[in-house]
């Protein structure tokens, strides 16, 4: 667990947790500032202003080019089930149509594509952000989520990876989202 030692996990409530791996807990970031009444639990819960702006402009994007092609594109922070006392949650989550299934639980099947817009995991410093994002894709691609695409509003970068490949862009880059399928995050801003 991150932050101070007095902090014990029993100590958490439940809806401070983001995701779980393995059993242990990943916290929202800044949640130690809720369990000190600094700030609202909503507050690190919810979107940025960009980061829901983006997600909205990628979904609209997403559905006018992919939805005919026999896919399904979910967003908000759809929940999935890697393995038991494992979960991960996706900003936006792209399905095969054919497979896709509805359930009121978090799915069992492996999206396709998986975009993550920033990271609301904790992190005490940039080390452990690129250990948690590097982990959140390593166990994302062993569910079967064939790429993940990491868009990082701060230092506007992108980052691509899927099984063979990592990917450094910025966002003037195309980036490849599927076969025959580009976006340009700059263009897609201007819009």
């Amino acid at each position: 667990m991150t932050g101070t030692s007095a902090i014990l996990a029993t100590d958490v409530p439940t809806h401070l947790v983001y995701e779980w791996d393995d059993g242990s807990p990943i916290y929202y970031r800044n949640y130690q500032e809720v369990l000190s009444g600094k700030i609202t639990s909503e507050e690190v819960m919810a979107d940025s202003t960009l980061q829901a702006w983006i997600k909205s402009k990628l979904y609209l994007f997403l559905c006018g080019a992919l939805l005919e092609k026999g896919y399904e594109i979910l967003v908000g922070e759809i929940g999935m089930q890697l393995a038991p006392k494992s979960t991960r949650a996706a900003d936006i989550a792209i399905f095969k149509a054919e497979t896709f299934t509805l359930s009121n639980k978090y799915t069992e099947q492996a999206p396709e594509i998986v975009i993550e817009i920033d990271v609301k995991a904790d992190y005490p410093n940039s080390g452990k952000l690129i250990e948690y994002y590097e982990l959140k894709t390593q166990k994302l691609l062993e569910f079967g989520v064939k790429k993940v695409i990491w868009i990082f509003t701060d230092s506007e970068t992108v980052i691509v990876i899927n099984p063979d490949q990592k990917l450094f862009l910025d966002w003037s880059d195309e980036v490849e989202v599927m076969p025959g399928f580009d976006l340009r995050l700059d263009d897609l801003l201007k819009r």
